[in-house]
């Protein structure tokens, strides 16, 4: 199963992603395009339409941004791992309340958290850090998904926000989560 990795050339230069045949995306506008961004998602799919199945790897937002495209534009993704996804809400991150597509993000969090128009699921492994505030808004949002049907499973590790911990976390659950996408696979 091949790879897409948000901020894949970031996940490459630390040595967390050696495959090569792994996509990786990145993005000069990163907090633009990777905060729930519609025209973003709609040209991603398309694009990876054109490939084939995948499973998405991303972090901090580009966890946020591979949710949002699974459930907007359901289709390219047979899995994701989610690290540390920046699934703000007003309820568990009012510190972010400057980030500048809080709102947007927020409403689509507020869609998740509700079920609206949930769309095929796929297997879902999220990963966050025991010592990170992304822990308050990973939980309810895996609870979510779970309510909701998904096949997802939150793993939380020793660390917070960074590199360190998201390449542990990588090298412990991507291994998993490929293999409960091929179960999935063979139906």
């Amino acid at each position: 199963m091949r790879l897409v990795v948000l901020d894949g050339g970031e996940y490459r230069r630390r040595g967390l992603v050696r495959r090569r045949d792994a996509l990786l995306v990145d993005s000069r506008r990163r907090e633009e395009e990777f905060s729930c961004n519609p025209r973003w998602a709609a040209r991603t799919a398309a694009e990876l339409a054109a490939i084939g199945q995948l499973v998405g790897v991303g972090s901090s937002l580009g966890a946020l941004a591979l949710l949002h495209l699974q459930w907007t534009r359901p289709g390219p993704l047979a899995g994701l791992l989610l690290q540390s996804g920046s699934f703000f809400h007003d309820r568990t991150e009012r510190h972010e309340r400057d980030f500048r597509r809080f709102e947007r993000v927020h409403r689509f969090v507020d869609r998740v958290l509700a079920g609206r128009r949930p769309p095929p699921r796929v297997p879902v492994t999220m990963t966050v850090g025991l010592e990170e505030q992304n822990r308050e808004n990973n939980r309810p949002l895996a609870e979510a998904l779970a309510s909701h049907g998904w096949d997802v499973r939150l793993v939380e590790h020793p660390g917070g926000h960074d590199w360190d911990a998201w390449r542990l976390s990588l090298r412990e659950e991507l291994p998993r989560l490929l293999r409960r996408v091929e179960l999935v696979r063979r139906g």
